[in-house]
This record gives C-alpha cells, sequence and structure tokens, in this order.
C-alpha cells in the first residue's frame, strides 16, 4: 500500500515504547486514526479507479477479438469496481 503513517501515530508508538502512559498513547493514537482512514480510502479509490480502466481496456480488446461472451464477462466486473468506487465516494463524504 502507498499509505503514509502520519507522525501523530509515529509519536504514539515511540511513548508507548518509553513506558508513557496507556491513556497517553490513546489519545494520541486517536489523532492519527482520520488521517490513517483518509489515506486507506484515497489508497483504495486510486486502485478501483486502475482497475476500472484496465478492466474496460480488457473488455474492448476481447470484444474487438469477437470474444463477446468475455468482454461482457469483464463489464460486470467492471460495474462491480465502479459500484465499490461509489461505496468510497459515499464514505469519504460523510467520514464514515
Amino acid at each position: 500500500m502507498s499509505i503514509e503513517i502520519p507522525d501523530a501515530a509515529v509519536e504514539a508508538a515511540k511513548q508507548a515504547s518509553w513506558g508513557h502512559s496507556r491513556a497517553t498513547y490513546q489519545e494520541i493514537l486517536e489523532a492519527a486514526l482520520p488521517h490513517l482512514r483518509a489515506a486507506i480510502l484515497e489508497d483504495l479509490r486510486e486502485r478501483c479507479e486502475q482497475a476500472d480502466r484496465e478492466l474496460k481496456q480488457m473488455a474492448v480488446e476481447r470484444k474487438e477479438h469477437g470474444i463477446d461472451r468475455e468482454a461482457a464477462r469483464i463489464h460486470g466486473k467492471a460495474e462491480g469496481v465502479r459500484l465499490a468506487l461509489s461505496y468510497i465516494g459515499d464514505a469519504e463524504r460523510t467520514g464514515q
């Protein structure tokens, strides 16, 4: 994955290893979670967009070679990827 760990998460890990209280560790980690969540959603969106482009290209190639059944199957998979993209977009907008 191409997710970078926020400085707050690194700081939380350092403090935990230095024997700081669990409450301090938890507060710092909770501050880092929204950044991690946003990075994960962004990574998922990028991967789904890439998969959508690749599946569309594969479907076109199969159709050009007269393999319509395979093209239809690939097109169906691309629809599933686009549905996942819509869910990711909803999650990004609502913050859930």
